[in-house]
């Protein structure tokens, strides 16, 4: 039953391997365990879910490790992680998700392929797909949404590296009170939310490829979140977030989305076009209890965009919960954009936008528009910013209702602002 002979193992699976008898039982490895060795076959027609959880359990009760997975498919509907269990994916292994919602056991909208709650030291590994089949469920969310392919509550210290996710019937990742959360070199294809993360605190994005059907990363209430180096591509939003210090670095936004928004399929409109890359995410029925505080976006790109930033607490979709407050962009340069960075604050006026080191291109097709339109905030400044929107007797900048305007270094020149009921406003060469 037991594989003695780690040095037999693919180098990337030895360091795991090692690295997770370490965090576990220092004095005593723990040896990987094969799920075939439990009795599960490579077969698209049988569900293997009873076989592999016998794995998991088995090195649970054992004091933890890896349990893997080798070459070929392995349909499954709902597998339980166990504190300090980690899945291994070889580069060949396909985990598909069960076509017939019932073999789920009707969780509703809880339901996932791969479930946690409460534990920790856990997560999935590997270079191998998981494969949601876009299962629906009949009344599900919006009509039709199925199961998520992994959902993980009220755990901590969880690792998914390598995987990728494709036609997820739901969100592919949902994390809800987790803490310490480390997602790496992860590609999402398809589906609907790739990362959707609700009152989570230390998570960490590095390396990830996400080309959704919803938005890429999404949810409220959360703390220190930190996405780098990375790609989005959606028929939604690149980042529908609610978070108190976010840092995004060194990431790409491209439009149009390779996947459609599958609910527009459902109403026979596909919908391919790019939303903003970053919207506030506040819904008032979820009761959030954190602002947008403390972001940092930089150095990134952005192509074919819905917008860079798009904000409106007064009538904004799911954005009246809580405000945003302390917003920086820098180093960004933003091409072919459709609509403007357009903000309506909340009316204490407890948003400030630092823009720097900036350029932002309206589409050449596009109706005249300004590139920003801001009102209701705190303070606003540009420093060295590049804004064209191509029509030029439409103003490049439209600000209203705010308590400071600053611009330092903006083109085009001052005949291209409009500008009314700020209180303070000093330009600066």
């Amino acid at each position: 039953m037991w594989r003695n002979n780690l040095l037999a193992f693919p180098k990337t699976l030895l360091r795991v391997t090692l690295l997770l008898a370490g965090m576990a039982h220092p004095e005593i490895p723990p040896e990987p365990l094969n799920i075939t060795d439990f009795g599960a076959v490579s077969d698209v027609n049988t569900n293997q879910t009873e076989a592999i959880q016998k794995a998991i359990d088995t090195a649970a009760a054992n004091g933890g490790g890896l349990v893997t997975f080798p070459d070929g498919e392995f349909v499954v509907s709902r597998l339980v992680l166990r504190d300090d269990v980690y899945l291994h994916l070889s580069e060949n292994t396909v985990l598909r998700g069960a076509e017939d919602w019932e073999e789920y056991r009707d969780e509703g909208w809880i339901s996932a392929l791969v479930r946690g709650d409460g534990i920790q030291n856990t997560g999935i590994l590997g270079e191998g797909v998981i494969d949601g089949q876009n299962v629906g469920r009949p009344g599900g969310e919006e009509g039709f949404r199925g199961p998520h392919i992994v959902h993980l509550r009220d755990s901590r210290n969880i690792r998914i590296e390598g995987i990728t996710f494709r036609n997820s019937g739901n969100y592919a990742m949902l994390f809800r009170d987790c803490e310490t959360i480390s997602i790496q070199d992860v590609t999402v294809l398809g589906g609907h939310d790739g990362v959707h993360i609700q009152a989570c605190q230390n998570v960490s994005i590095l390396n990830g490829d996400f080309r959704t059907g919803d938005d890429c990363i999404a949810g409220t209430d959360n703390k220190h979140v930190t996405v780098k180096n990375s790609r989005f591509n959606t028929a939604c939003n690149a980042f529908r977030l609610g978070a108190v210090h976010l840092h995004v670095a060194d990431c790409h936004f491209q439009g149009p989305g390779e996947f459609p928004h599958l609910v527009t399929v459902r109403r026979g409109n596909p919908r391919y076009t790019m939303g903003a890359a970053f919207v506030h995410f506040s819904p008032r029925d979820r009761n959030p209890q954190l602002p947008s505080d403390h972001w940092l976006i930089e150095n990134c790109t952005m192509d074919q965009v819905g917008a860079v930033y798009a904000y409106n607490h007064a009538r904004g979709l799911w954005q009246q919960g809580q405000p945003a407050k302390n917003l920086r962009f820098k180093i960004i340069k933003a091409t072919e954009v459709r609509q403007p960075i357009r903000i309506i604050g909340d009316e204490e006026r407890n948003l400030h936008l630092h823009l720097e080191n900036m350029s932002i291109s309206l589409s050449q097709d596009g109706p005249a528009q300004p590139v920003i339109d801001i009102q209701r905030f705190g303070t606003l400044r540009l420093e060295n910013v590049r804004l064209q929107n191509h029509h030029p007797d439409t103003p490049a900048l439209r600000v209203r209702n705010g308590d400071s305007l600053t611009l330092h270094t903006v083109s085009p020149g001052q005949a291209a602002w409009e500008i009314g009921d700020v209180n303070e406003f000093s330009m600066e060469d």
